[in-house]
């Protein structure tokens, strides 16, 4: 287990690549948000293994990178993780470190059962 002290910060207040909950994620240049069955996921939490490289748990992990973690999720009917029985509805994305990252907006048909991404935390 890890520990993990959060404050509320602006988009601009986590580094490209910086371990972040909420917002927006940091997806390579070019790549688009995270799908299962054609609908957007939730971006949850983004660790820059660089620093979980020094916890007991990164002893487990790539040493460095991204690590981003996108999961269904539906507000109306309080569904986690399982996009209507398509597989897909939970995605760990791992991005190698010294790729370009950029911040990546939610698409058009983000809807309100997952909720607007909310302030970011760090």
């Amino acid at each position: 287990a890890v520990a993990i002290d959060l404050e509320h910060c602006g988009e601009t207040d986590v580094p490209l690549g910086g371990t972040k909950f909420g917002g927006l994620p940091h997806l390579p240049v070019g790549m688009e948000w995270p799908r299962c069955a054609g609908g957007p996921l939730c971006f949850h939490a983004q660790f820059d293994l660089r620093e979980v490289a020094r916890t007991v748990a990164g002893g487990r992990l790539a040493v460095d990178g991204l690590l981003s973690l996108f999961m269904w999720h539906d507000n109306f009917e309080g569904g986690f993780g399982d996009m209507f029985g398509h597989p897909g509805g939970l995605q760990a994305i791992y991005t190698p470190a010294g790729l370009p990252l950029a911040v990546v907006p939610p698409p058009a048909d983000f809807g309100p059962q997952a909720g607007p991404p909310g302030t970011p935390s760090k």
